[in-house]
């Protein structure tokens, strides 16, 4: 992704996590948060980051930034309305209103998201 490029060529630590329900590579069962969005796939990003902060004694805890685009993007509205543990926030390419998403989603309306 670009942006994780960008960022990591300025000096910043990233951390790229791959939550349930936010793309392929996990079985259907697992991955199916079709109704739960922000719920169970919220934890599985805050438990990383507590890793990675826990791990890797250069990440500072008081200086973290959340990213996210498409899904990611509603993930990002979602983390830093749920915490305050980020200075800052690029939400880009996101689902902010499930209404105008429907109408106007490049994915139709017959993607898992809109049912």
């Amino acid at each position: 992704m670009f942006e994780f490029q960008l960022l990591a060529s300025e000096g910043f630590a990233v951390v790229f996590m791959n939550p349930r329900g936010g793309s392929d590579g996990y079985d259907e069962e697992f991955a199916d948060i079709r109704g739960h969005y922000g719920e169970r796939d919220y934890e599985d990003l805050m438990e990383g980051l507590d890793y990675v902060v826990r791990n890797y004694d250069f990440i500072d805890p008081n200086r973290l930034g959340v990213i996210g685009g498409s899904y990611g993007g509603f993930m990002t509205n979602w983390v830093i309305t749920h915490t305050d543990r980020f200075r800052a926030a690029i939400t880009d390419r996101s689902i902010s209103n499930w209404v105008s998403f429907f109408g106007a989603s490049d994915i139709g309306p017959t993607s898992p998201m809109t049912k």
